[in-house]
């Protein structure tokens, strides 16, 4: 129990460290924003193939958009480097948000299953860039050396609890509203995360 207790009290002093800073603040909870709408939505879509094709639609598109992301994410993190940082940061923001919008729409309509999950999929392969343009960005963000130790420190802790909390949130909504619902709160996630950074 007392390692618990030291752990907890790290992450809630770089959690303190990190928040002091507005920079740093704000990098971070748009990284929590984008990262817990991702998983929010990724459920939601889960769902959603679940009620169209059943287990095979769910597996085929699990596959495909983790292999598409496995061979993509490498190229797009060299973006970080050609281009502004956070000009990537709130372009990938606009443009899942302006996707993911394009599937609650389209799902709202009962739209072709297939041409659903190709957005779906381009949603996710747009966001690739994110994750590696906020760890580039936070050295120009820090003032100490303590700061940029302790941001990614919060980084990871923002990046493991999005994990479960945004499909637990995404499960939770999908309980009182649709689908298209639960979607449209991941595109309005993307918003908010392109408000933080810019």
């Amino acid at each position: 129990m007392s390692r618990v207790g030291a752990a907890l009290g790290e992450t809630r002093t770089s959690l303190a460290t990190v928040f002091r800073n507005p920079g740093l603040r704000n990098i971070n909870l748009a990284f929590a924003g984008s990262a817990i709408g991702d998983w929010a939505y990724a459920t939601a879509i889960v769902v959603w193939a679940y009620s169209q094709g059943g287990l095979t639609l769910v597996g085929i598109w699990g596959t495909v958009r983790l292999l598409l992301m496995a061979l993509v994410t490498p190229f797009a993190a060299t973006l970080v480097d050609r281009w502004p940082r956070k000009m990537v940061m709130i372009t990938s923001d606009l443009c899942r948000g302006a996707l993911v919008f394009v599937v609650a729409f389209l799902i709202f309509v009962d739209f072709n299953a297939v041409v659903i999950l190709v957005l779906a999929t381009l949603a996710a392969l747009v966001g690739s860039p994110f994750r590696p343009a906020v760890a580039a960005l936070m050295p120009s963000l820090v003032d100490e050396p303590e700061e940029l130790t302790a941001a990614n420190g919060a980084a990871s802790t923002i990046e493991s609890l999005a994990f479960f909390v945004g499909p637990a949130l995404g499960g939770l909504m999908l309980t009182v509203l649709d689908v298209s619902a639960v979607i449209i709160f991941d595109g309005l996630t993307f918003l908010w995360s392109a408000l933080l950074v810019s």
